[in-house]
C-alpha cells in the first residue's frame, strides 16, 4: 500500500499544473516508507519541456538535511509535459542509478502526468534494476 499525504499532492500539483518545463521532486517519509509525507523541488541544472538535468550536489545537500531532521529520502518523481505517461529510456536509467545508490528496501520512482486536464501520480516501487520496470506494480494517485 502507498499513501501520499494531501499536503504533498497539493504541492506537486501546484508546481506542475501550469509549468512549461519538466519538474523534479524529491520524496521523503518520516514514519513509514509507505507514507510519502515530505516533498522538495529537485534542484535542476537545466530543464525544458521534454527533459531535466538534476543538480546532484544540491540534491544531496537536501537529502543530508532531511536525514538530520529524521526524514528518509524514499523516492523521486518528475513531470512529463504534454501528457506522456510512459517512462523513457532515460527515466529508467536514472531510476536504476537511484536504486543502486541508496541502501533502502526499495525506492519510489514516478511521474506526474496530466490526462484530459486531470493530474495524477504514477509511482513504481522499485526493488531491482530498471530492466524489471514493466513487471512492477503501478500506483496511480489522483492529484
Amino acid at each position: 500500500m502507498l499513501t501520499v499525504t494531501d499536503e504533498v499532492k497539493t504541492f506537486i500539483k501546484s508546481m506542475v499544473y501550469s509549468s512549461v518545463v519538466e519538474r523534479g521532486f524529491l520524496l521523503g517519509c518520516r514514519e513509514s516508507i509507505h507514507v510519502i509525507d515530505t516533498v522538495s523541488i529537485a534542484p535542476l541544472k537545466e530543464a525544458d519541456a521534454d527533459y531535466l538535468i538534476i543538480d546532484a550536489d544540491l540534491t544531496n545537500t537536501i537529502i543530508r538535511k532531511w536525514a538530520e531532521e529524521d526524514i528518509l529520502f524514499c523516492g523521486f518523481l518528475h513531470s512529463h509535459i504534454g501528457g506522456c505517461s510512459e517512462f523513457s529510456a532515460e527515466d529508467k536509467r536514472f531510476a536504476d542509478m537511484l536504486v543502486s545508490s541508496f541502501e533502502l528496501p526499495f525506492i519510489w520512482f514516478g511521474l506526474a502526468v496530466s490526462n484530459c486536464g486531470k493530474w495524477y501520480l504514477r509511482l513504481k516501487k522499485l526493488f531491482k534494476r530498471a530492466e524489471d520496470y514493466d513487471s512492477t506494480q503501478d500506483f496511480l494517485i489522483a492529484l
